[in-house]
């Protein structure tokens, strides 16, 4: 049966090994950086413009794009609908007194259910995890902006493989992905 189909054989085989030259030799333009990505967040404020909500603010704008929507249902529901907005932060009133007491009143979020908004979630909790652990040792109101500050100061880098090193990756990679469906 082989040798009755020989030809069809090297055709698809030399098809195959054309295919894959081609696509390995166009594939030199991976971009290995990663790039966080920057939600649309919006923030109602229905409390005071207190110190902390003001670093809420400051926070949430290196993560995300800050976005202004009425405080209406309607207008936050359609915000959420036709993705003008991926998370919305809503500070409900009395949030800052009862912050600085050590036992803050809910905020209230609404969100999508696309990954940015997952994503949105996670900082911002991370944000009121650590401020809320501050504000339970009775700190000032400038203490525990300057503590929580101080905790996000300091990062970790991210460094990744060198150029030579992910090229061969990306190459050998980038081959049996294309092999699996050929």
């Amino acid at each position: 049966i082989i040798l009755a189909h020989k030809v069809m054989i090297l055709l698809f085989v030399g098809i195959l090994l054309y295919l894959t030259s081609f696509n390995l030799s166009n594939n030199n333009n991976i971009e290995n950086d990663f790039k966080a990505v920057k939600g649309k967040v919006a923030i109602i404020n229905n409390d005071n413009n207190s110190k902390i909500i003001k670093n809420i603010y400051d926070y949430m704008d290196k993560y995300a794009e800050i976005i202004n929507i009425k405080n209406e249902e309607k207008d936050i529901l359609d915000a959420i609908f036709y993705k003008d907005a991926n998370y919305i932060i809503i500070i409900n009133k009395g949030y800052t007194e009862s912050f600085l007491k050590g036992n803050p009143i809910d905020i209230e979020i609404k969100k999508s259910t696309d990954y940015i908004s997952s994503y949105m979630d996670m900082v911002f909790n991370k944000y009121l995890k650590i401020a809320n652990i501050y504000s339970q040792y009775g700190m000032d109101e400038e203490s525990i902006i300057k503590s929580v500050n101080n905790t996000f100061d300091n990062s970790t880098n991210v460094i990744l493989l060198n150029n030579e090193i992910s090229k061969n990756f990306n190459n050998s990679s980038f081959y049996y992905s294309f092999t699996n469906y050929s």
